[in-house]
């Protein structure tokens, strides 16, 4: 009779070749093959003779594309907004938002979109406050159909806004506001606000960046078991998305839905021997085995990186270039620039950024990378431009794979004028190869949401209260151990593992019944 020991080491002969094989795949392989059939020519969607930049995108569930910028008309700043139903037909342009310009030609409301299960779309923006309303998305082309601004800030200055809905229905929210002190005068920190009831009131305002140093251009991320994942850049200032150089990006977790928060730890001196000077433009996002991909941009080597972790952010890999790309900071610097990161129907990730391919080059492309959890894809122009400079590429994917791109350009005889300047938005699309989810229809219901002029927002009752710190951090495990060049193949190898033991099992059962 066959031993347990003869018997898994029977077993393991069979198995072994396969996990060899698969980390050899995961070692060697570090392009993926195609992810999609293709970019359209892109298309300018705000008007030529009206200022636009930061846009913002969202999908809702019947598929419909939501977008929208911060512009000005005269005396204010604006938030306009389209939409369309196929990503060839626009609506014209609307003011869905408008707040009283404060200096000269500011127009910066930095709006910010979500859609949530519900099919609500939520918008965030600011002008020297950030404002929360909402509007179905059906509805949502009337500026009459938004609720009337709910103010999220205190009494400082405050700029960014993202957000995020879990599972169970519950909206994340973070934005940044100056915390004024005798070491810094200008340092935006990270508030983090929560809502259980689809944005109608919020909780009391959470500090969770906690650094003595200032925040900007936050993305907020909740994966598969409803962690919520925040990156940001961090240096002094914050103010009109400003910080001085040098930056760096850094990152924090919610193992709880939001009630507590880790420590912020910085992501590119994680098991990095030779941490880079300065650290820019940090997207996340999680794949089909949901270990998390973190790329940013690293300075003076002008050269993207990615970083994975297999266990929900506790750890990292040691930073990894995106081979045959480099930043646009040999050409142009963006202190104002990002990137961005979705996750299609098959669990593939998808990151659009701004870039060139070699050092010589002086036009500037928005590339397309996709990574399929092993590698990632060669880089896809879905724009090129010189003189002209694109910037802030934002990706929103509907129906499980239809990918939509959104970014501004800026002129060249203005690149360094906004005040004065012709920047336009722009928006390109693609299908990935990915399983289609088919689309909900729009219900058909009367409104009965609380409208909001298209004027000056009236002075609200401010749903806030003096934010606190973050207490009872998350314990993070250690990440200071120095990992080799083959940590990648360690974490998928950990991310496979489950179905490797079930293989393992079905073997010995295969085995057994021979006998």
């Amino acid at each position: 009779m066959m031993t347990i020991v003869s018997l898994f080491q029977k077993v393991a002969r069979g198995v072994m070749p396969t996990l060899v094989l698969l980390c050899a795949l995961a070692a060697t392989s570090s392009i993926s093959s195609a992810q999609t059939t293709g970019w359209t020519t892109p298309i300018p969607l705000s008007p030529p003779d009206a200022n636009a930049w930061f846009p913002d995108v969202s999908v809702d569930a019947a598929g419909t594309v939501h977008v929208a910028w911060a512009g000005g008309i005269e005396g204010f700043d604006t938030v306009w907004y389209t939409n369309s139903a196929d990503g060839d037909t626009w609506q014209p342009p609307n003011d869905i938002a408008a707040y009283p310009q404060i200096g000269i030609a500011s127009i910066a409301s930095r709006p910010a979109l979500l859609v949530d299960h519900d099919n609500m779309v939520h918008l965030t923006s600011s002008n020297d406050s950030v404002y929360h309303t909402m509007a179905r998305a059906d509805l949502a082309y009337s500026a009459s159909s938004w609720t009337s601004p709910t103010k999220l800030n205190g009494e400082n200055t405050a700029y960014f806004t993202r957000s995020a809905v879990d599972s169970e229905g519950r909206v994340h929210l973070v934005i940044t506001e100056n915390l004024r002190n005798l070491e810094c005068e200008n340092c935006y920190h990270i508030y983090y606000r929560q809502s259980d009831d689809g944005g109608f009131s919020w909780t009391d305002a959470l500090d969770v960046s906690v650094l003595p140093t200032g925040a900007a251009k936050p993305q907020l991320l909740v994966d598969a078991q409803d962690n919520v994942h925040l990156v940001w850049e961090a240096g002094l200032g914050g103010g009109l998305g400003q910080l001085s150089d040098p930056t760096q990006v850094m990152y924090a977790v919610s193992y709880n839905r939001g009630e507590s928060w880790s420590l912020p730890v910085e992501v590119a001196k994680q098991n990095n021997p030779a941490p880079p000077t300065m650290t820019k433009n940090i997207a996340l996002g999680f794949d089909k085995n949901n270990v998390l991909v973190a790329v940013w941009t690293s300075l003076p080597d002008d050269t993207h990186y990615f970083q994975i972790s297999a266990d929900f952010g506790r750890s990292w890999s040691s930073p990894q270039p995106l081979r045959g790309l480099l930043s646009t900071w040999g050409v142009y610097v963006s202190r104002l620039d990002t990137s961005s990161m979705a996750r299609d129907s098959a669990g593939n990730l998808h990151l659009v950024l701004a870039g060139r391919q070699l050092p010589e080059q002086r036009s500037i492309s928005i590339f397309h990378l996709t990574w399929d959890g092993i590698g990632w894809s060669n880089p896809t122009a879905v724009t090129t431009l010189e003189g002209d400079v694109p910037e802030w590429p934002r990706l929103a994917i509907g129906q499980g794979n239809q990918l939509h791109a959104v970014w501004f350009v800026r002129d060249e005889e203005h690149v360094w004028d906004s005040a004065n300047g012709n920047y336009r938005v722009w928006y390109a699309r693609t299908t990935a190869i990915a399983p289609s989810i088919a689309a909900v229809p729009w219900p058909t219901a009367t409104p009965t949401v609380e409208p909001m002029p298209t004027s000056a927002p009236p002075t609200p009752t401010p749903s806030y209260v003096e934010p606190t710190l973050a207490a009872q951090p998350v314990e993070m495990a250690s990440m200071a151990a120095i990992q080799t060049e083959v940590d990648e193949v360690w974490i998928i190898a950990k991310s496979i593992a489950p179905t490797l033991v079930l293989f393992m099992g079905i073997a010995v059962v295969i085995v057994l019944r021979r006998r």
